[in-house]
């Protein structure tokens, strides 16, 4: 599967890295990486994030976003080669009204 071009945002959440942070991906400057949960207090339960992409956006690219091309959701742990398991309930796009 080819990744489609164009700026890229994760939300993740991490171990050790704190709330709020944003962070650079390797080698490619238009794609962060943005710390939505820190720790595992909230571990095994259900989560309900909800996120305003374009606030997200402006706050990683310092823009405005061209548009959305594409949602993925995924988990992984390539960089911890740690175990893991991760269950997903329904996700929902808005758009918000003036």
């Amino acid at each position: 599967m080819v990744e489609p071009s164009g700026y890229k945002i994760d939300y993740i959440w991490s171990a050790r890295t704190p709330k709020g942070r944003i962070i650079e991906y390797p080698g490619e400057s238009r794609h962060k990486m943005f710390i939505l949960r820190q720790g595992d207090g909230a571990a095994h339960r259900w989560i309900w994030e909800q996120r305003n992409l374009i606030d997200d956006f402006r706050q990683c690219f310092n823009g405005e976003p061209p548009g959305v091309v594409g949602v993925v959701i995924l988990t992984d742990t390539d960089q911890t080669n740690e175990g893991v398991d991760a269950w997903y309930g329904s996700v929902v796009m808005m758009k918000k009204s003036p």
